[in-house]
């Protein structure tokens, strides 16, 4: 089927975000034995505000992704020539991914297989090479891509001091201020936020001028303002740890995370070097997969809805 590309060129002041309500029965009390590490306040336009004190953060948890996701997808993008990339940010929809590494955009139908390359099709990439931000437009047959570089952007979400999430009411035109860290000594590093069902998650970046490492993951829950840091092992997959300074993707309702087939192989037998710990059943399971892994794969994504 074909689709569309649009290069959208607008003035970005903030983060937009999208995300459902719910809360689901068997994470809700996930932080109960936290502190509480945020608060609430009310703007002038009375919208309410929660604000994590990021100084603080005491405790530290390992959290199962079973707990956060209703079930683990592995997506095994086609490994062919022209479909080979290093994804940064994921498109997902129920019929397709999109794959934006900056420098090109490939759409792949939901299990992986190849579509197309706009980079290929579309001379305005050759004007604005760097897709910032991208997403589907299944109605429309459309995918939309904001690129880093055009003479109409003058500022982006997600740099240093983009210190607050916001949703944008497109009925009144107008963005409402959700939420925000307050960082030691109005010091504000480099991070990320995230959204999903009844919790906030900050991203804080080491500081360095050309990577991009985390040097803690925080969650907080909206209702209890509890949270603390946290690492995420992969439990249907044995325990796998996620990598620490990896940034954790979270895309309107999904969980993501990509990787090279390389570090996979690696990260599962590190953890068959602890059978141990792990169930027959766990042993088997990454047994077959990490048989069924090739160095020359295509990326693979790790894929799971929010409950």
């Amino acid at each position: 089927m074909y689709y569309k590309v649009y290069i959208c060129l607008v003035s970005l002041t903030v983060l937009f975000c999208l995300s459902c309500n719910k809360q689901n029965k068997e994470s809700a009390g996930l932080l109960d034995e936290c502190s509480v590490i945020a608060t609430k306040t009310v703007t002038d336009s009375g919208d309410t505000v929660i604000t994590c004190d990021v100084a603080s953060v005491k405790e530290s948890m390992i959290i199962p992704l079973s707990k956060l996701i209703d079930s683990l997808e592995i997506i095994r993008l086609e490994n062919i020539d022209t479909a080979m990339i290093k994804p940064v940010v994921v498109d997902i929809t129920d019929n397709h991914i999109g794959i934006n590494s900056y420098s090109a955009y490939k759409l792949f139908t939901r299990d992986g297989k190849y579509l197309t390359d706009f980079e290929s099709q579309r001379q305005d990439f050759d004007k604005y090479p760097f897709a910032y931000d991208s997403q589907i437009d299944e109605g429309n047959h459309s995918v939309y891509i904001l690129p880093w570089t055009s003479k109409d952007m003058h500022l982006y979400a997600c740099v240093p001091r983009a210190d607050t999430l916001y949703y944008y009411d497109a009925m009144a035109n107008k963005c409402i201020p959700k939420f925000t860290a307050k960082f030691p000594n109005d010091n504000v590093l480099r991070h990320i936020y995230y959204e999903f069902s009844n919790y906030y998650m900050v991203d804080i970046i080491k500081s360095s001028p050309y990577t991009w490492i985390v040097d803690k993951h925080i969650i907080i829950n909206k209702s209890t303002l509890k949270g603390g840091k946290y690492e995420i092992i992969i439990d249907q997959l044995g325990g796998i740890p996620l990598e620490v300074e990896g940034i954790n993707c979270s895309r309107f309702d999904y969980f993501i995370y990509c990787i090279e087939p390389r570090k996979l192989k690696a990260m599962i037998g590190e953890q068959l070097s602890h059978k141990e710990r792990m169930t027959s059943e766990n042993i088997s399971k990454l047994m077959e997969l990490t048989n069924s892994i090739s160095e020359n794969d295509n990326t693979y994504i790790l894929l799971g809805k929010w409950k």
